[in-house]
């Protein structure tokens, strides 16, 4: 969704400017920050992707906080299997 929101602030006249009607009120807060919102929200996107990729890829890396729910979940189905 961040990498979206960076796209469509980027390049205002493309064809998927319909999807500000869902939230005006965001596009209008990210027009009111001017060229930095799409830096920002391409920064966020970047930081999820991160973050997705860390807990899909490396074990035992990082902060094991926001994977516990994924590795909780396969360990209670193994368990439940055998």
């Amino acid at each position: 969704m961040s990498g979206l929101t960076a796209f469509m602030l980027s390049f205002s006249s493309s064809p998927v400017d319909v999807l500000w009607q869902i939230n005006p009120r965001a596009h209008e807060g990210f027009s009111k920050m001017g060229s930095l919102a799409p830096l920002l929200m391409f920064t966020v996107c970047l930081a999820c992707g991160t973050a997705a990729v860390n807990c899909q890829f490396a074990e035992g890396y990082g902060h094991p906080q926001p994977c516990f729910d994924r590795y909780s979940n396969e360990n209670i189905v193994r368990s439940t299997q055998q």
